[in-house]
């Protein structure tokens, strides 16, 4: 700490700082190792920071500033380059931030007002973040790219002209703000007093943030959102579509009561895996985070052999919310459904998926009903009539005595081969759960 005296009695103390191994970690996360390098003059009602260097790795972090007036301080700040998010998640608090670089180009500068606690600033610059990963509260986000102009003052936290790229491929372009981000009180009118009465005291109400996300997306597809939100089980359902549309986040108060709306159009990704099922339509939905439902005004799908309209309330988060859902499904295809319903766990008779249904369907099958349970045990019930199908009859062994079984063929004889009885139509309930298909 070398004093350093000025002729024109600025005297003033300046400091270097090295830390040459700065450790932030946060389990179970691995460490991330820095380096710093600071640089401060202290004078008598100022602190200047001429330097200051964050290294981990390749990345370096720069920022200079100081700090005038110390009885009402006036500060002031430039940063530029790049930071680990690793870093940003351990020393910040912010949980799930996995991988990723976080590029910065920003500058502020602020007043602290004569009222206590208090005071006026204004930070504003952009970001930009590369190969981010995102996993917590039930979402796993991988591989995104995004740029953002920030723009943020006591009043206001603003981030605008946003664009996302994501790994599996899409976009989504938006704008975030948020008032009262920091809190804070205001004074609510109260009665004036009388002549006989003392002044009152101005009442004071707490503001709540109030955020608004409002955003459009381009080309994702469904198997990017159901690996980024879905359990592992539930990412492959057998069927792909890509959505374009627009998106409208809002909440006030605690992140708890956020909602997020979707109106969304679909169509076959350019990039269809094989074996996977196209998907056309549209969904006008609305998720509400204070019970995890997403509420369904309307959903339509069509595929090749299939129409779907849906609408009532989907539980997701957690997966053991319950779900409320009328439907109406019309296919030719029960084979379309093969993935999904092997996912769902649906086994009988040694086979799995659609092969575990006991119906060879020629014609056009309607089904028209109510899904209860959950996402991970469905109850679905309703009205079913199909036309020009057959019903398969499983083979029985029959009991032989052994004399009779002189050979392997003789053995194989014994058990009946599998029926089909051939129906031109039906009309009946019928009831699915993850152990059992009933038709009556």
């Amino acid at each position: 700490f070398p004093y350093l005296p000025d002729r024109k009695k600025d005297e003033h103390y300046s400091v270097t700082v090295t830390v040459a191994d700065l450790m932030a970690h946060r389990k179970p996360q691995r460490a991330v190792h820095s380096q710093l390098d600071l640089l401060l003059d202290l004078h008598r009602n100022r602190i200047d920071v001429p330097s200051m260097k964050l290294r981990t790795g390749p990345n370096v972090l720069e920022a200079s500033g100081a700090i005038v007036n110390f009885a009402r301080p006036e500060w002031k700040f430039a940063a530029r380059g790049k930071l680990d998010l690793r870093e940003v998640e351990a020393l910040g608090g912010v949980n799930g931030l996995d991988r990723g670089l976080v590029e910065l180009r920003l500058h502020g500068s602020g007043l602290t007002q004569e009222t206590p606690g208090e005071s006026r600033f204004l930070i504003a610059g952009t970001g930009r973040i590369e190969d981010a990963s995102y996993t917590a509260y039930g979402l796993n986000i991988t591989g995104v790219n995004a740029a953002a102009d920030l723009r943020a003052t006591e009043a206001e936290l603003r981030i605008e002209n946003a664009t996302a790229q994501l790994r599996r491929g899409g976009s989504v372009d938006g704008a975030l703000r948020i008032d009262h981000w920091l809190g804070g009180n205001t004074v609510v009118q109260s009665r004036k007093p009388s002549r006989l009465e003392a002044p009152a005291l101005p009442l004071m109400k707490p503001l709540k943030p109030v955020a608004t996300i409002r955003a459009r997306v381009r080309n994702i597809s469904l198997r990017t959102v159901l690996d980024m939100t879905a359990p592992r089980q539930f990412r492959d359902i057998g069927f792909d579509a890509a959505a374009t549309g627009e998106l409208a986040v809002d909440w006030t108060g605690a992140a708890a009561d956020l909602t997020l709306g979707a109106r969304l159009s679909v169509a076959p990704p350019s990039n269809l895996a094989s074996g996977e099922v196209p998907v056309t339509g549209a969904v006008d939905a609305k998720y509400f985070n204070r019970n995890g439902t997403v509420q369904i005004t309307s959903l339509t799908a069509q595929t090749p052999a299939t129409h779907l309209q849906v609408t009532g309330a989907l539980g997701v988060y957690p997966v053991s919310q319950p779900s409320q859902l009328h439907g109406t499904l019309e296919t030719s295809n029960l084979a379309e459904f093969n993935q999904t319903l092997t996912d769902l766990g649906l086994t009988a008779n040694g086979v799995t998926g659609a092969k575990a249904i006991p119906i060879e369907l020629h014609g056009q099958a309607e089904f028209r009903g109510i899904v209860t349970g959950t996402v991970t045990d469905p109850d679905v019930k309703g009205h079913l009539v199909a036309a020009d199908f057959g019903v398969l009859i499983p083979g029985k062994k029959v009991a032989v005595s052994a004399p009779v079984i002189a050979s392997a063929a003789a053995a194989a004889a014994a058990i009946p081969p599998q029926q089909v009885i051939t129906l031109d139509r039906m009309v009946a309930d019928g009831e699915y759960t993850s152990r059992s298909l009933t038709i009556e």
